[in-house]
């Protein structure tokens, strides 16, 4: 009874579990990586993984007898390399997607600041400036209020990406690369703004209000 438990019952659900387990690691790994590098290595990448998948196909086809052990031994190696593949990739950090996708934000939630051209790069931030500061996906530190009428903002990106800070509803945008300070200068009404980061993907992480008085 036991043995037909573990392998009619068991066997199939450890399979299934392991299964889906195996293809959540490759997806994640493959997107670590190909987040990673450039653009133009990510399609040759991506490319490359394909011809493997398919060269593994047409192998098992043509040798139907070539015996589990080996495959699975390829398998398991497979599986190792990728996931340290990813584990690295992490670790280096995701390319700036910013440039490269700045068409999509013509339309987007980050189109009203982009006249502002991104402010300019500082060496140190000019006296006064209402500041906020950005360390990896997040605002460390932002001004709670600063005056209405003509204010400096400035951006001090103590992160490894390219941040922006934009004002919904205002003529206000500042970008800095990592590790960078950028300000611009403005006129502002007062009221209530929301403020964000419009890289994509940052804003889930990177929002905030501001008051105008």
């Amino acid at each position: 009874m036991d043995n037909d438990f573990r392998r009619n019952v068991l066997t199939p659900i450890l399979m299934l579990v392991g299964l889906v387990v195996g293809v959540a690691i490759v997806a994640i790994s493959i997107s670590r990586v190909l987040l990673t590098v450039p653009e133009t290595v990510a399609t040759f990448t991506a490319l490359a993984l394909a011809a493997y998948v398919l060269a593994i196909a047409v192998l098992v086809g043509a040798r139907p007898r070539i015996s589990s052990q080996a495959l699975g031994a390829g398998l398991v190696v497979g599986l190792i390399a990728l996931m340290s593949a990813g584990v690295i990739s992490a670790q280096a950090g995701m390319r700036d997607l910013h440039e490269g996708e700045a068409a999509e934000g013509e339309g987007g939630e980050g189109a009203e600041g982009e006249g502002d051209e991104g402010g300019e790069a500082v060496e140190e931030i000019p006296e006064g400036a209402a500041t906020w500061v950005s360390v990896d996906n997040e605002f460390t530190a932002a001004p709670e209020s600063i005056p209405a009428g003509e204010a400096t903002i400035a951006l001090d990106n103590q992160g490894n990406l390219l941040h922006t800070l934009v004002f919904e509803g205002a003529d206000v945008f500042v970008e800095a690369d990592a590790g960078a300070q950028a300000a611009t200068t403005v006129t502002l009404e007062p009221g209530t703004y929301t403020f964000f980061c419009d890289v994509p993907g940052h804003r889930a992480t990177m929002e905030g209000e501001v008051t105008v008085e």
